[in-house]
């Protein structure tokens, strides 16, 4: 995994360092808001942390977190998502929703091929 250099970086005096099992994601047209949880057996999940970042940022976070992934995968084998985590499928949109933006079953069917895809790599 590539490091960054030490020397570029400088942690803030409350900078925290926390452990999350759970994201939600809230989506804007300018930005993406991550929030971070936690999940306990028995208990609601707990979030203790959101991130909102540009779509920029969250494209690059994207790449970096597959390189990584990749190299994890190369070193210690595929990470399987248990049945249960996986996402679920799309909820396809309503006579409605597509009269009302003509895009809606379009996108539909392309975060359906996209889950697809997903689901089909998701096996060891």
């Amino acid at each position: 995994m590539a490091e960054q250099p030490k020397d570029q970086f400088d942690r803030t005096a409350d900078f925290v360092s926390r452990y999350a099992n759970n994201t939600q994601y809230e989506l804007h047209s300018t930005d993406l808001r991550i929030t971070f949880g936690e999940v306990e057996v028995n208990r609601p999940v707990q979030q203790h942390t959101a991130i909102t970042t540009t779509w920029v940022q969250a494209k690059l976070m994207i790449y970096f977190l597959q390189a990584n992934l990749r190299i994890i995968e190369t070193l210690f084998g595929k990470v399987i998502v248990p049945n249960d985590l996986l996402p679920a499928a799309p909820t396809a949109p309503t006579a409605e929703q597509i009269a009302a933006d003509p895009r809606a079953q379009s996108l539909f069917e392309t975060m359906k091929e996209f889950r697809e895809a997903f689901i089909a790599s998701n096996k060891a």
